[in-house]
């Protein structure tokens, strides 16, 4: 579900942005959050943001920022997409997944 450049989960120098992915069943409302090891919200990449069905929908990516675009420090954060569908509000994805950000 979440991506680097090289296909893995670890953010460095090299390879500095993480790109959520997921596929969607159903036309839906998405919420992207990233979270700090003890589960506050560091950064919201969107905000029940519509997308329409289909395979391999990819986010602008993660660069292991804060809301107010600063760099955070080294460490493991989460990712959670929140999809919610567009017809009744039914949840269809709601997924964590870890990623480390390195030096």
């Amino acid at each position: 579900i979440l991506h680097s450049s090289s296909g893995r989960r670890n953010m460095t120098e090299k390879d500095p942005v993480a790109y959520p992915s997921y596929y969607l069943t159903d036309d839906a409302y998405v919420t992207i959050t990233a979270y700090d090891i003890k589960g506050r919200p560091v950064a919201v990449l969107l905000d029940k943001a519509w997308r329409p069905a289909g395979q391999n929908i990819k986010e602008d990516g993660w660069a292991g920022t804060n809301k107010n675009k600063k760099k955070l420090g080294v460490g493991l954060y989460y990712i959670r997409i929140l999809a919610k569908r567009a017809s009744d509000g039914k949840v269809i994805i709601d997924k964590y997944s870890k990623i480390v950000v390195a030096k």
